[in-house]
């Protein structure tokens, strides 16, 4: 055993002297080479194409799960996919788009990151504002803005950099240097035992100059986190990893740069669930000739990192890309920008879907990139584990685009919330914030250049609670049997839904796991949905809940005639 050990000791520390020698007086500007790491084969035969796989339901999941058991908690159970579908006839599955607010757009002259609800009270978002200059002499400055309904704001507030130590010797801070942006993730703790710290933000410090660090002979832009006692006054805590690696910087050396590995347009969120912060992160994968972003035909694609304490992150793990059916639409370059949040029994969340729409170019607006305008829009994706993502619905818009002459016209990216990034719950509704841009010459498809030409908005979109989407039919009855469950609620069932013509109703039978009727509760006892309503009680003649088949495994049966079923749940 000693004369193995020291027959593989030697060449290691050689190895090792190796290496630090290398990493002393190379500059470390190159990717790892795999023929000296002498790592594994791998088979790019279908890459980056094969990340399409990570965005499509059937693909990911095509067993038939009919009679696998499952257990539902008390949460809502959604039909945005076939999770707990075992067999369905004579319906048909609608995704519904978000309703765009009246009062749109709530603020002008905006660029917004977040969104907040008050520990008292109301509102708060977080942005960049214009001051009504042009884009291009707009300050980094951070700011923020409150609101008692979510729709009108009130003056902005300036948000400040507090005194502080000198964090380390390489770093010389101005304690008067303003907050500036960008913005990347905002997280309120109320039982922090430090009252000092209940508000935590994720910020790309842009402007700040960072010295040299002991490995990179130049200046790196770094992502912080910030602690302040009321979402106002902040403090620098600590650089996290989300930085930039050797080899792999965009405008490395300058202060409006940022790390390549992590993109501009980074969400930064906390999943109760998964126990876990996650980043949502940006990034181009190829080259993939059915994309045509850059001359070198990158895909744009987004990335997944988790962390423990919001300072130290895992590598980014590529989890979402634009696949063959998004290659056929005109200049499709990818997917912008990701976030997602768990919803009642399941993950949800959007895409910034991007291109270059061909366009020939126009007298005073020329495309921002060859041959086309930018246009962005937004998508609705789905997880039943919160870390393997699909499209739901047939790739359509979950908030649409506006008109060539509205001011949503051209550039839709949504406004996250708080600490969970999900939407901000007002009754029985959902509010999407979202950040619009469009271009000041009407009848484009797409924005045009330069940045000070564009125009800039704040507003909102609204869903019914569970509206994302319904089983619709119509005279003729349709009807779906459950997967076999057991259930935790006490047994009160409840459905959302909405009848679409009179006489309209949502009927529920019970049977036993191989497809017996439980006496008593036969779809003709059953006092069945009549009027719209998101939290419906579904009875039958002689039984009042579920409780009689609590512990066994049961099968829902329902029968939706002439209306619209969003959701159902146990209580």
């Amino acid at each position: 055993m000693t004369e193995y050990r020291s027959r593989t000791t030697r060449p290691l520390t050689a190895l090792f002297v190796l290496v630090t020698t290398m990493w002393t007086t190379i500059p470390l500007t190159f990717a790892a080479d795999d023929d000296v790491l002498i790592l594994p084969k791998t088979d790019w035969s279908v890459w980056p194409q094969g990340y399409s796989i990570l965005m499509n339901e059937k693909v990911l999941f095509p067993h038939d799960v009919s009679f696998w058991r499952t257990k539902l908690d008390r949460s809502r159970q959604l039909f945005v996919d076939s999770y707990l579908i075992a067999r369905a006839s004579n319906l048909k599955r609608e995704m519904h788009t978000a309703k765009k607010h009246p009062a749109n757009p709530f603020m002008t002259n905006v660029s917004p990151y977040l969104i907040t609800e008050l520990p008292a009270g109301g509102y708060r978002v977080y942005f960049r504002w214009g001051n009504g200059k042009e884009w291009r002499d707009w300050s980094p400055q951070l700011w923020a803005s409150e609101s008692k309904d979510g729709i009108h704001w009130g003056e902005p507030i300036r948000c400040m950099n507090v005194a502080q130590e000198k964090p380390r010797d390489h770093r010389d801070r101005d304690p008067h240097l303003e907050i500036s942006c960008e913005m990347h993730g905002l997280f309120y703790h109320p039982n922090e035992p430090d009252p000092r710290r209940r508000w935590k933000m994720i910020l790309a410090e842009r402007g700040h100059e960072r010295s040299a660090q002991p490995i990179l002979d130049r200046s790196v832009p770094a992502i912080a986190l910030y602690s302040s006692p009321d979402g106002i006054t902040w403090k620098w805590e600590e650089d996290t990893s989300l930085n930039g690696v050797p080899g792999s910087l965009e405008n490395a050396g300058s202060n409006h740069g940022f790390p390549y590995g992590v993109g501009d347009v980074l969400i930064t969120r906390w999943d109760p669930r998964l126990r876990k912060y996650i980043a949502h992160t940006k990034h181009t994968a190829g080259p993939d000739f059915r994309f045509p972003f850059r001359d070198t035909h990158q895909a744009r694609v987004v990335g997944w990192c988790e962390s423990d304490d919001l300072i130290h992150w895992s590598r980014p793990r590529i989890y979402a890309a634009p696949d063959g059916e998004d290659a056929k639409f005109p200049g499709m370059y990818g997917i912008y920008e990701a976030n997602g949040f768990p919803y009642e029994s399941l993950w949800l969340g959007q895409l910034s879907m991007t291109a270059n729409i061909p366009h020939p170019e126009v007298a005073g607006a020329a495309p921002r990139h060859k041959g086309g305008y930018k246009r962005n829009w937004i998508r609705l994706t789905g997880s039943r584990d919160g870390r393997h993502w699909y499209y739901l619905g047939d790739r359509a818009d979950f908030i649409s685009i506006g008109d060539d002459t509205a001011w949503d016209a051209h550039y839709l990216r949504l406004v996250p919330g708080a600490m969970m990034s999900g939407p901000i719950v007002k009754g029985d509704e959902l509010w999407f914030y979202y950040r619009a841009i469009s271009s000041d010459v009407a009848g484009l498809p797409g924005l045009a250049v330069p940045k000070s030409r564009w125009l800039f908005g704040f507003g909102a979109a609204t869903l019914r609670r569970d509206g994302f989407a319904s089983l619709n039919a119509g005279e003729t009855p349709g009807k779906l049997i459950t997967r076999p469950f057991v259930f935790e609620g006490d047994g009160a069932l409840f459905v959302n839904a909405k009848p679409s013509a009179p006489g309209g109703s949502v009927k529920v039978s019970v049977m036993e796991e191989e497809g017996e009727f439980i006496a008593g509760y036969e779809l003709a006892h059953c006092q069945g949905l009549m009027r719209d309503s998101t939290k419906a009680p579904i009875t039958w003649k002689k039984a009042s809940t579920l409780a009689a088949a609590k512990g066994r495994y049961i099968r829902l049966v329902f029968e939706i005639q002439n209306a619209k079923l969003f959701s159902f749940w146990i209580e």
